[in-house]
C-alpha cells in the first residue's frame, strides 16, 4: 500500500509528482489504518489489468501469426495454454466476489 499511495509533492495543472518511495517505515502507522476496501480495490485493479494485458498480448500474437500465414505459433500456444481459459474464468469469478463487499453493520452503506 505504501508503494501505491504516496503524497503528492508538486502539482501543475493535470501533472504532478509524488514523493519518492523510501521504504515502509515512514508511513507504516497510517497504512495500518487504511480501509481494507482500498487494498482489495488495488488487488482487483491489478488482477483486471493483468487479465486484459494477457488477452491483448495473446490476440496480438495470433493476429501477427495469421498475417504471416504461420500456424506453428497457434499450435504452440494451444499446447502450452491448455486450461488457461478455465483458469481465467475462475480468477474472474473470484475477482467479482472480491469486488462486491458484503454489508456489515460496522461498514458504511
Amino acid at each position: 500500500m505504501r508503494v501505491l499511495y504516496r503524497p503528492i509533492t508538486f502539482r501543475k495543472g493535470d501533472l504532478y509528482l509524488i514523493e519518492d518511495y523510501e521504504g515502509t517505515d515512514k508511513y507504516a502507522g497510517i497504512m495500518k489504518d487504511s480501509p481494507v476496501n482500498v487494498a482489495l480495490g488495488a488487488v482487483v485493479f491489478f488482477y483486471r489489468l493483468g487479465s486484459k494485458l494477457s488477452r491483448y498480448t495473446m490476440n496480438s500474437l495470433l493476429e501477427e501469426d495469421q498475417k504471416k500465414g504461420n500456424t506453428a505459433l497457434k499450435e504452440a500456444l494451444e499446447e502450452s495454454g491448455v486450461g488457461i481459459n478455465q483458469y481465467m474464468d475462475l480468477l474472474e469469478g473470484m475477482s467479482t466476489s472480491l469486488s462486491q463487499s458484503p454489508r456489515f453493520h460496522y461498514t458504511p452503506a
